[in-house]
């Protein structure tokens, strides 16, 4: 612990501290920008220092989308050529988005407005999926769904 302070070196101490006090409030005036260095970055008007105006908000032009992402193709919702593709007797078109090859082997199939997932042994539209490849699906009824192009 520190010795107690004497009154003398009490004094000297707070007279220090007065006189640094005074001696920045003497000097904050000089530190104030005069109107010569003042243009260079600040703006003096009616005696209130501006800063100097911020640059407009960054501006990119639209990207043209070629197409709506969230919206089906309408090539892929066409029926495929033939009778490929169609698995009912409506005349229903499935259209195959995905697969996903391994142990047990699964697609997506869209079908009119519903989407299912199917396997190996799974009945859609009539007929059993009996194979699922990474090009496409086989049914029982002989019709191939072939994976549509940019799924791959």
């Amino acid at each position: 612990m520190l010795p107690a302070l004497l009154d003398g070196q009490r004094r000297t101490l707070l007279r220090l501290g007065v006189a640094a006090s005074v001696a920045s409030l003497i000097i904050l005036p000089l530190t104030d920008m005069s109107p010569v260095t003042a243009s260079a970055g600040m703006q003096i008007a009616d005696g209130v220092k501006r800063l100097p105006n911020a640059p407009l908000p960054l501006s990119f032009p639209p990207i043209p989308l070629d197409r709506d992402p969230f919206v089906a193709d309408a090539d892929a919702q066409m029926p495929l050529q033939g009778d490929r593709g169609r698995i009912d007797e409506a005349g229903t078109a499935a259209v195959l988005r995905a697969v996903v090859t391994g142990t047990e082997p699964r697609a997506l199939v869209e079908l009119g407005s519903t989407v299912r997932v199917v396997g190996i042994g799974d009945r859609l539209g009539g007929a059993t999926v009996t194979a699922i490849t990474r090009t496409g699906l086989l049914l029982s009824s002989g019709i191939e769904l072939p994976l549509v192009s940019g799924n791959v």
